[in-house]
């Protein structure tokens, strides 16, 4: 879920050009992320953690409610212990910088799902 256009769809374009990883939605906001998490059953849902503070803590409790599997990966521009600062103690919350090479969003994806393919 990012609300800016650019950035949403850079990532998805990234993120659809690597082998291991099929993106099955994006959204703008959290009432978005939800719906979309319901009907295309992604592994794991991308934030960004700027919009956590919004509706995205709501969006995630809806997303793991329906599908109690699903990982969210938060993108941070922060650096240090995000998931303290954020106050989440889950181990479906992983958390990575805005700026990670992204082979390493796609190893980080990857060790998320231990699956040979996930859906975003």
């Amino acid at each position: 879920m990012n609300n800016q256009i650019i950035e949403r769809k850079g990532l998805s374009n990234l993120l659809n050009a690597m082998p291991s990883i099929v993106v099955v939605g994006e959204a703008a906001s959290g009432e978005e992320a939800v719906m979309m998490a319901h009907e295309s059953h992604p592994d794991v849902v991308l934030f960004d953690q700027n919009l956590i503070q919004q509706d995205g803590q709501t969006a995630m409790q809806h997303i793991w409610k329906d599908r109690p599997d699903t990982a969210i990966l938060l993108l941070s521009d922060f650096d240090g212990d995000d998931q303290t600062l954020l106050g989440f103690k889950s181990d479906k919350v992983w958390f990575a910088q805005k700026d990670a090479d992204p082979a390493r969003l796609a190893v980080t994806i990857q060790e998320m799902t231990k699956n040979d393919t996930s859906n975003l």
